[in-house]
């Protein structure tokens, strides 16, 4: 995922007049950018790690990173390997530019060792046997310190605003941030020189400097040469601190560091903030993971002494856009069968419950969601409805021993909040749609019982094939594919440039994992949730268990493809919508292919060979049918597959 970036800091080289990726000769008349984004075993070998830090997968678009370790003092840092003899370093490029950028991610992440202002994020000297000077600093703050021919310790006073920002409070929420450092000579003064430091794009600190002037000198930084004894070839990130300001607050640092970088330009705003949006605004994170849960096949008690959800079954919880199924039997006895089914969910500091008995529609403590099943408790006070006068005898007589209930929980997208159950013989036993004004939170859903009459209970995902019989699914909790009804689940693991291959999916599948499901037209179709699961490996659907957004970021450099409501096909975002700004409803899925294939739409072949907009021939054809692949080549013996004939796919079976 990395490519895109470097492909832009790169061809800003060129454009400069030269390309370098690595430590290179000096090109009078060129460009640099020094670019090392940790990502393979190339990459990595053109560094040294000092100490006990490592390099670890961070996944996502920042792959690979180097985590450093912490709770030493000039210990653990990496540097840049690079020849300390005649050849240039990272900064002699600057002397024909007379400008330099240093940029880089920095992420604190779960580090709880010492750190403060003056912690060193950056550092170089002269060789691996020197920390006082020849110098160069970058510390957390942003602030700085250079003696090199020539020394600045960036002072308050120097400041442009008077003042140093000293805080330290970016770092603490455990996100990437991207650290820059600019340095700019005056075109028409070379003894001005403009130093800014950035977090996230936002200049932080920054000064401007009269190098004639005592304690303003940096010149010497932006002058060396291959010749230069002070050249700062010992390039260090994350620690190697200077001096002994306080040992404590110059710890080297545990924090994670990615895309280390330096160039002989000074990038501006806008440059530094492309680099920003290229990187983070492209990372898709899936949200609304809960993840496993641990099903509770019996709820209750063994007998009534105890009080209400004295032993409750699990909690899960729903958000907007999504449907859950309770199927349970009910044990209960004839005589005692109407407190067996119990749903509760708290709004507003009360506690609500979906139960059947008296006392819920009455009690002094507790509000129900559904009454009784009688004429005096049709119409209660929260606003309970049933679908006709129910006596208990009738009741008792549908939820007689053993009967299967099916509770259907939905929350939708505009906030309201339904319960509907069935019992096996289709006798409707309760409906209720309860809104209050929209709910906008999560809602915890909790399953409990006074006595123990509940057995077999299975809390299932629900969605639907609709009109195509097929649909895209994912889950905020952990899914067990292998109890799925009313449809065959798929991942998909290969494209080509004109067809998504799906391959059937079994077994338990963690949370967010991209699937379709295939069944009959208008299916409902139930997963039951699971305990624990594992990623689908190289599948290319990503998943969406809440109303998410895809931005244009990502639709720039990625082929993104969503199923069409209407055809079965997937159709590709950017050459649909005009914004490249797309949003993904929750609990759907859409590809996301970063091969060369820019096609409008995508062919689904299913691995039982059934294949949505295609034809599927049993029959034999003519003798004289001219068959094709998709490349357009022709094929004299077709054998099993997807073919071109007489214009249109067909597979041959």
């Amino acid at each position: 995922m990395k490519k895109h970036l470097l492909s832009k800091l790169l061809l800003l080289s060129a454009l400069l007049g030269g390309a370098n990726s690595v430590f290179a000769d000096y090109e009078p008349a060129g460009g640099f950018t020094y670019l090392n984004t940790f990502d393979d075993a190339t990459e990595q070998a053109k560094t040294t790690i000092h100490g006990t830090g490592s390099f670890s997968n961070e996944g996502g678009n920042f792959g690979y990173v180097f985590q450093n370790a912490g709770g030493a003092l000039r210990t653990n840092y990496l540097t840049f390997n690079q020849d300390f003899n005649n050849s240039n370093t990272l900064f002699t490029h600057a002397s024909n530019s007379q400008q330099l950028t240093i940029g880089f991610w920095v992420n604190k992440k779960s580090g709880t060792d010492t750190y403060s202002d003056a912690t060193p994020l950056f550092s170089a000297y002269s060789s691996n046997t020197s920390t006082s000077w020849p110098m160069f600093v970058c510390r957390l703050a942003g602030t700085l310190q250079v003696n090199c021919a020539g020394w600045c310790d960036f002072t308050d006073a120097q400041n442009d605003k008077k003042s140093n920002d000293l805080t330290i409070n970016w770092i603490n929420d455990n996100k990437w941030h991207y650290y820059t450092v600019t340095i700019a000579t005056n075109p028409l003064n070379v003894n001005e020189q403009y130093v800014k430091v950035y977090i996230d794009g936002v200049v932080k600190n920054s000064w401007t400097l009269n190098s004639v002037t005592e304690g303003q000198n940096i010149k010497g930084l932006l002058n060396l040469t291959t010749t230069s004894e002070d050249k700062l070839a010992y390039v260090c990130l994350g620690g190697n601190q200077s001096w002994d300001w306080s040992s404590a607050a110059d710890q080297d640092p545990a924090f994670a560091f990615d895309d280390f970088m330096v160039t002989n330009k000074a990038l501006s705003i806008d440059e530094i903030n492309e680099i920003i949006t290229d990187k983070s605004g492209k990372e898709y994170t899936v949200d609304g993971i809960v993840g496993g849960y641990s099903q509770k096949s019996t709820i209750g008690q063994s007998n009534k002494s105890g009080g209400f959800f004295d032993n409750p079954g699990n909690s899960f919880v729903i958000k907007k856009g999504q449907t859950y199924k309770l199927n349970f039997k009910n044990s209960g006895t004839s005589s005692e069968v109407y407190y067996n089914w119990i749903v509760k969910f708290v709004h507003g500091g009360t506690d609500y419950f979906a139960r059947s008995d008296w006392w819920a529609a009455n009690g002094a403590n507790w509000r129900a969601l559904v009454g009784t099943f009688t004429d005096r408790h049709k119409a209660s006070t929260d606003g309970g409805k049933t679908t006709g006068s129910v006596n208990w005898d009738t009741f008792k007589s549908v939820m007689s021993d053993i009967a299967d209930v099916d509770l259907t929980i939905t929350y939708t997208s505009g906030g309201d909040f339904k319960i509907q159950g069935t019992s096996a013989n289709g006798d409707n036993i309760f409906y209720y749609d309860y809104s209050l004004g929209g709910f906008t939170n999560d809602i915890t859903v909790t399953l409990g019982h006074e006595l123990a009459y509940l057995t077999d209970v299975v809390v299932s995902a629900v969605a639907n094939t609709g009109a195509n019989g097929i649909t895209t699914f994912s889950s905020s909790y952990h899914l067990n594919l292998d109890g799925i009804a009313g449809a065959t689940a798929y991942s998909v693991l290969e494209t080509d440039a004109s067809s998504a291959k799906l391959t059937t999916a079994t077994g338990n599948v963690e949370a967010g994992e991209g699937l379709f499901l295939k069944g009959e037209a208008n299916a409902e179709v139930t997963i039951p949730l699971s305990s624990a699961g594992s990623a689908i490996s190289g599948n290319m659907l990503v998943g969406s268990p809440v109303a998410s957004t895809i931005d244009d970021l990502i639709i720039d450099y990625d082929n993104i493809y969503v199923l069409g409501a209407s055809d079965g096909k997937l159709h590709n975002v950017a050459t649909y919508v005009s914004s490249n700004t797309l949003t993904i409803p929750a609990c759907k899925a859409f590809l996301r292919y970063s091969g060369d294939s820019n096609a409008r739409d995508l062919s689904l072949i299913f691995d039982d060979a059934e294949t949505t907009g295609i034809q599927a021939v049993e029959k034999k054809l003519s003798d004289n049918a001219l068959y094709f692949d998709l490349m357009g080549r022709r094929i004299a013996q077709p054998t099993k597959g997807l073919y071109i004939v007489n214009g249109k796919k067909i597979i041959v079976k």
